[in-house]
C-alpha cells in the first residue's frame, strides 16, 4: 500500500491538485465545474485551447499538478484534446455547460465524462495567462 505524503505544499505555491475522479460522480461537484465552464464564455474550441494554455504555463512556469496521493500529473500538449477522443468537435462543451448553467443535471456524469470534468477542473484551476504590456 502506498504511503501517503504527511506534508503537501499549499495551492497558490506551484502545485495544484488533482481531486479523485470519483468525485465528479456527484452531480453538483459536476455541475460546478460545467457552470465554470459555462461562465468563460468561450466557444468550444477557445476553452480547450484557452484551458491548454493555463496548463502548458502552468507547468513551464514550474509548477506542479500532483494527484491525490501526491504523484506529479504529467501535462502534455494534448492533456484535455485525448479526453474528447469521440466528440473530436468538442460539441459537449456546448451542451453540457449549458445545461449544468440553466436546468442542472438529471443524473450523475459517466464514468468518461467523469475523467473529463476532472481534467477540466484541474486546468481551470491553473492561473489565467495575461500579458502585461
Amino acid at each position: 500500500m502506498a504511503q501517503l505524503p504527511t506534508t503537501f505544499p499549499t495551492e497558490g505555491s506551484g502545485f495544484i491538485e488533482m481531486h479523485d475522479v470519483r468525485v465528479y460522480n456527484n452531480k453538483r461537484n459536476a455541475e460546478a465545474v460545467g457552470c465554470l465552464l459555462y461562465d468563460l464564455g468561450l466557444s468550444r474550441r477557445s476553452i480547450i485551447d484557452e484551458l491548454q494554455s493555463r496548463l502548458d504555463y502552468f507547468v513551464y512556469a514550474g509548477g506542479t499538478i500532483v494527484d491525490m496521493m501526491g504523484k506529479e500529473i504529467v501535462i502534455h500538449e494534448d492533456y484535455l484534446e485525448e479526453v474528447f477522443g469521440d466528440d473530436p468537435g468538442y460539441k459537449w462543451l456546448s451542451d453540457f455547460p449549458r445545461k449544468c448553467k440553466l436546468h442542472g443535471l438529471k443524473q450523475a456524469p459517466s464514468k468518461d465524462l467523469q475523467k473529463r470534468l476532472q481534467r477540466l477542473h484541474v486546468a481551470l484551476k491553473a492561473p489565467e495567462v495575461k500579458l502585461d504590456f
